[in-house]
């Protein structure tokens, strides 16, 4: 959430519908790639389906993509097993009709073959095998459909408590928050989410992101400028960068940053952003100019123009 949440967050504070926040989500590039959203259920947040379902139907689809998944496991083990089995008999039947392929022309040789085959149950167990193999395709594309369509209903659950987090007034919109709220979606709801995780107490969640914490240096001194003034944050933000006082990782991110964040001020339309929204609006701008590719000419101007007090 910190790197991204100067560019989402006042819009994720504001959706309305659940369809909303994956549209909010995505604005962040790459966001499906990166590890919660990969490899954690919070992928469900961008997971496609907007249909209301409830929670009832959402644990039958849990019960039915579960039992799925444990017929799918059941039949790979039994085609496996029935695999094998039917391997050792073609093997068996194989080398028996290499030992004797210079007599196969005489009757009683192909007599004995056939007594053999139906001694090691051939055909049976080659049958056996392809049922089973087809079963566990079939239960293995039932487990598929199933797993998509609870990521489907599980993302919409989601997406609707962090609606009705937003559209909450008793508690705080900011970053950590949110963060609490999605951490136990979709198992719990948002309410509870948020609490459990408040109880929690590690000094590795405290933010070491420099983009977040541009993003709270912009959002204290866009409340401390009166009245507000773009050249006056901007001005203030400069000599704040280069104060001692400043983290040394904040200070290195931005003095070959500082013509973008030039560049993200002089963008910014005059007289349209109240306090609130303008933080938001400058990192946003900030971010896209960061990370456009650029021309020649713009590189080494970038060069040339550096952090340092006027």
């Amino acid at each position: 959430m910190e790197n991204a949440w100067g560019r989402i967050g006042l819009k994720l504070q504001r959706v309305r519908k659940p369809e909303d926040v994956r549209a909010v989500l995505t604005l962040e590039p790459g966001i499906e790639f990166s590890r919660p959203f990969r490899d954690h259920p919070a992928r469900c947040f961008l997971a496609p389906g907007d249909i209301e379902v409830g929670l009832k139907e959402l644990g039958k689809t849990r019960q039915q993509a579960k039992d799925a998944e444990a017929t799918e496991r059941r039949l790979s083990l039994e085609w496996q097993s029935a695999s094998q089995e039917a391997h050792a008999a073609r093997s068996a039947f194989d080398a028996t009709i290499n030992q004797f392929r210079g007599v196969l022309e005489f009757k009683p040789f192909i007599a004995i073959l056939v007594l053999v085959a139906s001694e090691l149950k051939l055909k049976e167990r080659e049958t056996r095998s392809n049922l089973l193999e087809a079963a566990f395709r079939q239960g293995h594309t039932e487990h598929q459909e199933l797993d998509a369509k609870l990521l489907s209903q599980e993302g919409w659950i989601a997406r609707n408590e962090i609606v009705e987090f937003a559209h909450n007034k008793r508690y705080e919109k900011t970053a950590l928050n949110f963060a609490k709220v999605m951490a136990g979606l979709p198992e719990y709801r948002w309410l509870y989410s948020l609490r459990k995780c408040s109880a929690i107490t590690d000094d590795s969640l405290t933010s070491t992101s420099v983009i977040y914490q541009l993003f709270e240096l912009l959002r204290a001194l866009t409340q401390q400028v009166r009245p507000l003034s773009l050249q006056k944050i901007e001005t203030r933000l400069q000599h704040q960068l280069l104060s001692p006082e400043t983290s040394y990782g904040l200070r290195a991110y931005m003095e070959p940053s500082w013509p973008h964040m030039k560049q993200a001020f002089a963008d910014c339309p005059r007289q349209v952003f109240n306090r609130k929204e303008l933080p938001y609006e400058i990192m946003g701008r900030f971010l896209a100019t960061v990370e456009r590719p650029k021309t020649l000419l713009e590189i080494e101007l970038v060069k040339h123009e550096k952090l340092v007090d006027d």
